[in-house]
């Protein structure tokens, strides 16, 4: 069996709806500030995977899986 490193970042926004009850405008708020989170790091991943400079560096990866309420990205 062989293991490799990962760096890991995930994140799960469940369990928000209570925190928000009765403020629609801090609940739209924070569903734009997650939506551009979601897209600036989508975009950071594309830009890692087609640099130039990381693929002389080293034969390193970033992928991103958005699920539900989760996002999770990971480099190896």
């Amino acid at each position: 069996m062989e293991f490799s490193d990962y760096y890991i970042a995930y994140f799960d926004v469940l369990g928000c709806k209570s925190f928000f009850s009765g403020n629609e405008q801090a609940e739209l708020e924070f569903v734009q500030n997650l939506k551009k989170m979601i897209e600036r790091s989508v975009k950071s991943a594309i830009s890692i995977n087609s640099s130039f400079v990381l693929s002389q560096l080293a034969d390193m990866r970033v992928e991103y899986k958005l699920f539900s309420d989760n996002v999770a990205l990971w480099m190896y």
